[in-house]
């Protein structure tokens, strides 16, 4: 609670986000290779939603990378807070056997799901030639890739209701 009372902790979790109109708190938990998300509601009842890493949380549904191994593809998945309408967004190859890769940023705009995924390696982990930014809608469809060779950071905003990437 906001007055400090009814305090809980959890040592087997970490806080991805929280979502204070529907109550939920997002928790990202370390399993072995893999990771799980959860939600816990303001009674402290903690609900398994999916295996994978958090990216973003926005109006209620929660977008995150399916766990994968070097090398496989990078895939974009939605999920509603509540565990319902779980969602594979869409699937990109990642040759990344030489460095770490994944999903790097994620934004949303109106309908649109944005997203830049690439690799780092070297000894200094710089980002890595190849990566991409992509757009997809919400549902799935509609998958595009923006730009080829981008570096990890990008910016959506509307001008006159249409987006522009900067």
């Amino acid at each position: 609670k906001l007055d400090g009372s009814d305090l809980q902790t959890f040592e087997d979790a970490s806080l991805a986000a929280a979502d204070s109109q529907s109550g939920y708190v997002i928790l990202s938990n370390p399993n072995g290779d893999a990771n799980t998300l959860e939600s816990l509601d303001a009674k402290g009842n903690r609900k398994e939603l999916a295996e994978g890493y958090f990216l973003t949380l926005q109006e209620g549904v929660i977008y995150y990378q399916l766990p994968r191994n070097q090398g496989e593809n990078v895939e974009l998945a939605s999920i509603h807070i509540d565990g319902s309408s779980q969602i594979v967004l869409a699937s990109e190859p990642l040759d990344d056997t030489m460095g770490v890769g994944g999903i790097e940023q994620v934004q949303i705009v109106d309908d649109t799901v944005y997203y830049c995924y690439g690799f780092y390696a070297g000894t200094g982990h710089f980002w890595q030639p190849g990566g991409q930014i992509c757009s997809v809608k919400q549902d799935g469809s509609e998958h595009k890739v923006i730009r080829e060779d981008s570096g990890p950071d990008f910016l959506v905003y509307l001008d006159d209701g249409k987006p522009f990437l900067r």
